[in-house]
């Protein structure tokens, strides 16, 4: 029997129960980027609005991974003979080839290929080396970055940064051997993970990320992209001061200062952008707080219940109004929110909620 283990998240980095090895390792990037954060929030009077312009299209970057990267980087490349299909109305193409596939969703900013990932004979293959690490994933993944060329595109003001690594393993627990919860961990991929800064502030959310998988030997073995073109534009937003933000973090989730009940873990600060599908609206000054909150039930005070939030908090004092964003929305229409966590947990800023079931676990490989 096997388990998939796949932490992607970035919060929170920990050495797993399962295994000697790190699942993650964060960057000395995104170390600063959290502490400079959490003692001074964004450390700017102003920002420019960012507008988020069309993506390549979705024909465009089927054909352009077809002539760039089809048998570039290692064997499990190969799209030339695929199968499409157009799903959800034309919203989404899928090319096709065994276990191999790319997805292509929208206007070609948010896309993902695997590339036989479960294939045994080359899980076979991985065991005979070690996994890869942070200083050699992160060269590898520039590489593969750098020849997506407009796929990834960025103005002469912005700048790839590098925000750390993650693995994903399987646990193999032989049939006879589960009750003594024996098992052996191998891992499957690695993972080098990249973000982006504006003028030297760095985007925070789900858009602006790029993660670049790749086997024990180095072959490139997965994409996840999720990256609009921006453009900086006239319009500025005055940025709250550190000590009217910390106001304003209190009053829509918790206090920065962590009590019995909620642990912050962290805040990042910086543009926040929500993903793909967002053309024409703008990324706007705001920071993510991510946080644990204890509980304990009424009819049974002796148990413990650890969820994980992220609120993401808007930190211009003129918010913009933008419909992916409960709290910006409001704010931008005069409301002023009452503490009401809304539970917007993202693949960057979420810390891993401690409890993590099979059945997340399942639906996290289908994402």
């Amino acid at each position: 029997m096997t388990i998939r283990l796949y932490l992607v998240l970035l919060s929170l980095c920990f050495t797993s129960l399962l295994a000697s090895q790190a699942w993650c390792r964060s960057s000395s990037y995104l170390e600063q980027w959290r502490a400079r954060s959490m003692q001074q929030g964004l450390n700017q009077s102003e920002l420019p609005l960012l507008k988020v312009k069309p993506g390549p299209g979705a024909t465009s970057v089927v054909q352009t991974l077809q002539s760039i990267l089809d048998g570039r980087y290692g064997s499990r490349f190969q799209l030339a003979t695929a199968q499409q299909r157009s799903l959800k109305a034309g919203q989404v193409i899928r090319l096709e080839q065994g276990t191999t596939a790319l997805t292509v969703y929208g206007d070609g900013s948010r896309f993902k290929f695997r590339g036989d990932i479960d294939n045994p004979d080359y899980i076979r293959k991985n065991r005979s080396q070690n996994r890869l690490e942070a200083e050699e994933l992160e060269s590898r993944g520039r590489t593969v970055v750098s020849s997506l060329g407009n796929l990834i595109s960025m103005g002469s003001d912005e700048k790839l940064i590098f925000l750390g690594t993650r693995y994903l393993k399987n646990a193999n627990i032989p049939v006879q051997a589960a009750r003594q919860r024996t098992m052996t961990i191998e891992v499957v991929a690695n993972i080098a993970l990249f973000g982006r800064e504006v003028k030297g502030v760095p985007v925070l959310g789900r858009g602006s990320l790029v993660a670049v998988w790749f086997d024990n030997s180095g072959d490139c073995i997965g994409l996840d992209v999720n990256w609009s073109p921006l453009e900086i534009t006239s319009q500025t937003q005055e940025v709250l001061s550190w000590s009217a933000l910390k106001d304003r973090i209190a009053q829509l989730a918790v206090p920065l200062k962590s009590s019995a009940r909620n642990q912050v873990k962290h805040v990042m600060c910086g543009y926040v952008d929500q993903g793909a599908g967002r053309q024409g609206h703008y990324l706007q000054a705001g920071c993510a707080l991510a946080y644990e909150s204890l509980r304990r039930p009424g009819d049974a005070p002796e148990m413990e219940f650890r969820s994980a939030f992220v609120e993401l908090i808007p930190a211009a004092r003129e918010v913009q109004d933008d419909p992916f964003w409960q709290h910006a929305r409001h704010l931008a229409s005069g409301g002023v929110l009452k503490s009401n966590p809304s539970r917007q947990l993202d693949p960057v800023t979420a810390p891993k909620n401690l409890r993590f079931q099979a059945a997340e676990l399942e639906q996290a490989l289908r994402e």
